[in-house]
């Protein structure tokens, strides 16, 4: 299922607190959400093809089709019927951002992806999800400045942190640690996760604020006491610092056994 919601979160096509209700994905005689939530894929896609061949040709059945058989692992459908919704509404909101997600996701073919961002951005301009997905396929073929466009423009609407996570670690990325720091705390104040706790602590480090790096870094193996890697970071700050050699030993110690624990 948590394929399957990170696949179909459409921007513009369903609400925010709708996102993976099919009854929202597509138009007119969708299985309950309750199949796919009970793992039933194969006959949420039976019953999908069953109301293709009674129906006329509709874009966004096709596009539903093209999803299923993704899950199923059944590449060549999903590209057949992708392609078959495109072609009965190219300017198709839902099957322009499904052709996007699955050209990204499944074949990482990001220049495929990105004319398929940009439509949607053509009829809904706000579409938060196709400016941060047209940013991420922006950044795989080398268009870095572009891609914080588009990151800024879908954190300007987006109810999530994603957008400001993919700032951050951008402005991180290319040496400017002071802005990557500012869109890392508040990407904290919207999820207080491991993950965002650990890049606000990389960018404290990199200004020469440790002290509050190791705090991050410790609030964020609290939060995640599997994740090895805040306790490899917190190693590395205090092997740096004077009179630290015990806790720099401690850290490194718990950083491999706990990657020992992952493998």
């Amino acid at each position: 299922m948590a394929k399957f919601r990170a696949l179909l979160i459409l921007a513009g096509a369903c609400s925010i607190t709708r996102a993976a209700g099919f009854e929202n994905l597509i138009a007119g005689g969708v299985p309950e959400e309750s199949i796919l939530r009970s793992g039933k894929t194969f006959a949420w896609v039976r019953a999908l093809e069953a109301d293709a061949a009674l129906k006329p040709a509709s874009a966004d059945v096709h596009a539903a089709l093209a999803v299923g058989y993704y899950l199923l692992g059944q590449r060549r459908f999903s590209h057949e019927e992708i392609e078959r919704a495109l072609a009965l509404d190219p300017r198709s909101v839902q099957a322009n951002y499904i052709a996007g997600r699955i050209y990204m996701d499944a074949d990482n073919n990001y220049r495929a992806a990105i004319p398929r961002f940009r439509a949607v951005l053509l009829a809904a301009k706000d579409n938060f999800k196709a400016h941060y997905f047209l940013g991420i396929c922006l950044g795989n073929v080398g268009e870095q400045a572009q891609a914080l466009e588009q990151f800024r423009a879908a954190a300007a609407v987006a109810p999530y942190d994603w957008p400001l996570v993919a700032i951050a670690q951008a402005e991180l990325d290319r040496g400017d640690a002071k802005t990557a720091l500012e869109y890392a705390l508040k990407a904290c104040d919207m999820t207080h996760s491991a993950e965002n706790l650990m890049l606000a602590a990389k960018a404290m480090s990199a200004l020469g604020q440790n002290r509050e790096a190791v705090r991050y870094l410790q609030q964020a193996a609290k939060a995640d006491p599997d994740w090895e890697m805040p306790h490899y970071l917190l190693a590395r700050i205090y092997a740096k610092a004077p009179g630290k050699e015990v806790q720099a030993q401690a850290e490194e110690q718990r950083f491999r056994e706990l990657s020992r624990a992952s493998q």
